[in-house]
């Protein structure tokens, strides 16, 4: 067939198509799916899902291992539950001011190089390969692209270490309606009113033996009012005298108030200050006598009060956790009838225990907790365990198992607890409300506390995720892994069951980053999306960590069971269909990628979310490629997931879009034939990834002077090939997900702007990248769209997806045709034929569909209007009419059956 000269073929690309000339859909971002996990079987044989209640709300005293409030040779003598039995999740982060046992990092001798610092889009772009195409040596590329991999790790490595989350609220998005009393006779007063309450409530059957000791010695209750704000010994001779009555006191208070929760839900204000009271005074009579205590001279109470304490750790936890979950819930009419002050001062109420049972611990430790100048370090209020050590009980006032448990619970209580107090501060600004709220002044923190929380002054690193990074990490690691001794005191995974930790420290990162999104979105706040961002990074992190470092430290991860590889594997896909999810939802709610800021004066806004979300892909990819290939190479079960690829393919297109440039990926064809045990949907979203990976370096190298294709030719067929071979046998659901991700790739949006482009712009040298969009347009696209015809009920949707089918043959048949105008003879007769056989192949699906549609239907049928007309105008522009394309087939375009301004 005749071609028209290039400068011809400008000249007539210059008439631009009409609004309707793309008949594609805009690349629609597919919703990330939360895969249902298979039913393991547990060490006791039990079979469950793993799934379990973890995504549900909290319950931090629900276990196996419940740990009874009286001496530990005895049987607990009352179940104290703090609600619900379900389990919940969290989160991670690194923190600058205090440097972690080990985290994420890549080879030893990198480490000097990753202190310096980097501009993430400038290091980004300069970490691009440079690329070649053609017939060269296969072998050669492929080391180029391992080469131009591992740099681009250790660049991203750079930056996880570098990272911050940044303060949470932010700077300047709190409230002052939210403040502590000043009168230092609060407690006494606060006490008073507690036991006045306990008092009147002889329908609950609360004993008054229960607050006797104070309400009958007034002496006594200023001494512990004294004594438990400071957590200082005031007094110590009356408080000694009575701290058996004292412990006793708490005991029957954490009684009562298990009776009352058991399967009660409470909305009742005055069930809410009965509570309350009881839990304040069992608190403060346990927090009067720790400074008195003494682990070797009264071991028995010592170990009760500890017990005591992670009871009111977890039952004011629960109780925050649920009245915030109310609060959160209300609609923002009904927000100020939801009593803020009750989730203020059950989060003080936990940290008031987890301090006393930080005390106690610490008491017993060689380690002493250090202090901070502006407030409590909380995060250093617990001793923090070697991994893999074991106690003995000569040096630990309780066995290791419940030592671990107590720490474990009680951290992830005082973390969700600071984070509430934050979260509530956001949504009480948001609503404007007149109301105010004043704190009693019951713990010599609470100041510190609401400053660092509320006002929206601290600029610090919030001091949840110390709590679970510095505390939570770390136990949770020496709860998973055991140190065998021996000369290589190598380590085991020894208790998989410590994953479900994770999960807990998950979800409660991941709904606080749900609250501030919906906040920002209310407010249309871009410092609080992107702090939301920032806090859904650190919840996929902490799964991430936790899985690196745990393979890391164990040299045996391979002789793992089934069940347990299976728990690890839902874990990770877990984290990478997180990443997805928190990626779209930033895309959705601040429109980064939106087509109306194309062309525009980038906004400081836009500006502010483009470098969010840059760096969100640069730490959450980066360790979930170190996460993936650490664990692969412990034996052969590899974790891929069909969520892990399709995050890989979304991380590629958005870091194309925010940079302009193809950021290869740690994932190549070489580790892909490796992958034997995937299944069906992940092997498809791995090819699919190849397919998108491949598109986006020939767009990448069709707009830069400086760049080849990474890919040898026999690597592109393979990808191609082996795509078209798996798409044919899989399901519709498949194919569907398959196709979202491919029209990421925007590469019909490429045809398009090239044939409404009215500079005389060449493409010299660039033939290879258009052929490679023509081919990935041509064999995997476009029959794509008509199996996915064939498969639909309506016939309106199958004609969509057939008129898409020609619209993706014609712009494939564009992109071949130019690729001939630039390359040498033997090239450029494969890609005329190519140009042929697809444009045929449009005008044979074209001609089918109309002779079946009305005349009326078509002029109705916008989408089919707009097929025949990118079909002409790429004849047109590109095209003579030879002996192969009669004038009278080609002018049938002009009768007023079509509808076609032509």
């Amino acid at each position: 067939m005749a071609r028209s000269s290039s400068s011809a073929a400008s000249s007539q690309r210059s008439k631009k198509p009409s609004s309707s000339s793309s008949t594609l859909a805009e690349g629609v971002t597919p919703r990330p799916r939360r895969r249902k996990q298979p039913t393991t079987s547990t060490k006791g044989g039990r079979k469950q899902s793993n799934d379990n209640n973890d995504d549900g709300d909290y319950s931090f005293l629900a276990g196996d291992n419940d740990i009874s409030m009286t001496d530990s040779s005895n049987k607990r003598s009352s179940g104290v539950k703090a609600g619900r039995d379900k389990e919940n999740e969290t989160n991670h982060q690194p923190d600058k001011s205090k440097p972690r046992d080990k985290i994420i990092t890549v080879q030893d001798d990198t480490k000097a190089a990753n202190k310096k610092q980097h501009s993430n889009i400038d290091e980004l772009n300069d970490a691009m390969a440079k690329v070649s195409l053609g017939s060269g040596n296969g072998n050669k590329s492929s080391r180029a692209k391992r080469e131009a991999s591992e740099s681009s790790l250790q660049l991203s490595s750079a930056a996880v270490l570098d990272y911050s989350m940044g303060a949470c609220p932010p700077v300047g998005y709190g409230t002052n309606k939210i403040s502590v009393s000043t009168s230092n006779e609060e407690l006494v007063t606060t006490l008073q009113k507690a036991i006045k309450t306990l008092a009147k409530q002889g329908d609950n059957n609360i004993d008054p033996t229960t607050y006797k000791v104070l309400s009958k010695n007034t002496l006594l209750l200023e001494t512990v009012a004294s004594s438990s704000h400071s957590l200082k010994s005031v007094q110590s001779i009356l408080i000694e005298e009575n701290s058996t009555k004292l412990v006793d006191t708490a005991k029957k208070c954490l009684k009562a108030l298990s009776s009352m929760t058991d399967g009660k839900s409470k909305t009742n204000k005055s069930d809410d200050d009965l509570e309350l009271a009881l839990l304040r005074v069992a608190v403060h009579s346990l927090r009067s006598i720790t400074p008195t205590l003494d682990y070797y001279e009264s071991k028995s109470i010592y170990e009760i009060v500890i017990k005591l304490f992670y009871h009111c750790v977890v039952i004011a936890g629960d109780a925050c956790h649920k009245k915030f979950q109310s609060f959160g819930n209300s609609s923002s009419t009904n927000k100020k009838n939801v009593n803020v002050g009750v989730v203020l001062e059950y989060a003080l109420l936990c940290l008031g225990s987890y301090e006393g049972l930080g005390k106690l611990l610490h008491n017993n430790s060689s380690k002493k907790k250090k202090t901070k100048k502006d407030g409590i370090a909380w995060d250093e209020m617990l001793p923090i365990p070697k991994i893999g050590e074991t106690y003995s009980k000569s040096t630990t006032p309780l066995p290791q198992k419940q030592l671990v448990k107590i720490a474990l619970e009680s951290s992830q209580c005082a973390a969700s607890s600071l984070l509430y107090l934050s979260l509530i501060s956001l949504h009480v600004s948001t609503t404007k409300s007149k109301d105010e709220w004043m704190i009693p002044n019951e713990f010599h923190f609470a100041s510190s506390v609401i400053y660092e929380t509320c006002s929206g002054k601290y600029d610090g690193t919030p001091m949840f995720q110390k709590i679970l990074t510095n505390v939570a990490l770390p136990y949770i690691l020496h709860s998973l892994l055991e140190t065998n001794g021996g000369a290589n005191n190598t380590m085991t995974i020894t208790n998989i069951d410590a994953l479900r930790q994770v999960k807990k420290v998950y979800r409660i990162l991941w709904d606080g980053a749900r609250s501030i999104e919906e906040v920002g979105n209310a407010s249309n706040s871009t410092t609080l999306r992107i702090c939301s961002l920032n806090v859904y990074c650190e919840a996929i992190s902490f799964i991430l960590d936790v899985l690196h470092q745990c393979f890391e430290l164990c040299a045996n991860s391979s002789n793992l069971s089934d069940a347990d590889q299976s728990e690890v594997n839902a874990l990770f896909d877990r984290a990478a269909s997180s990443a997805m999810k928190a990626a779209a939802i930033f895309d959705k709610s601040t429109g980064v990628f939106a087509s109306t800021n194309k062309g525009k004066v980038e906004s400081t806004s836009l500006a502010k979310n483009k470098k969010a979300l840059l760096q969100f892909h640069t730490i959450v990819g980066a360790k979930l490629d170190l996460t993936r290939k650490c664990i692969s190479t412990r034996g052969d079960a590899s974790p891929l997931s069909a969520s892990y690829f399709e995050y890989c393919t979304y991380r590629s297109v958005h870091l194309f879009r925010l940079t302009g440039k193809c950021t290869l990926s740690s994932f190549t064809l070489e580790d892909a034939g490796r992958a034997l045990k995937a299944d069906d949907e992940c092997l498809m979203a791995m090819w699919t990834f190849f397919v998108v990976d491949l598109s986006l370096q020939a767009r990448h190298g069709l707009v830069n002077t400086d760049t080849a294709l990474t890919m040898s030719e026999r690597e592109i067929e393979l990808i191609i090939s082996t795509f078209e071979k798996k798409i044919i046998n899989a399901s519709t659901t498949i194919q569907s997900r398959s196709r979202s991700m491919m029209l990421l790739a925007e590469l019909h949006k490429e045809a398009t702007t090239i044939l409404s482009s009215s500079s005389d712009h060449t493409y010299a040298e660039k033939g290879p990248f258009l052929a490679v969009m023509g081919s990935v347009l041509a064999r995997c696209l476009a029959p794509l769209e008509l199996k996915l015809a064939r498969s639909q009920k309506e016939s309106s949707r199958s004609l969509n997806f057939r008129l898409s089918s020609s619209d993706i043959h014609a712009k494939s048949a564009l992109f071949y045709t130019i690729a001939s105008e630039v390359s040498n003879e033997e090239e450029k007769e494969r890609f005329c034929d190519e140009s042929d056989s697809q444009l045929q192949k449009s005008f044979d699906i074209l001609m089918k569909l109309i002779s079946s549609i009305e005349d009326d239907a078509i002029e109705r049928n916008t989408q089919c209007i707009s097929a025949v007309e990118m079909f002409a105008k790429i004849h047109d522009a590109f095209i003579d009419n030879g002996d192969k394309w009669p004038h009278d087939r080609v002018n049938c375009y002009n009768g007023s059956r079509f509808m076609v301004c032509y």
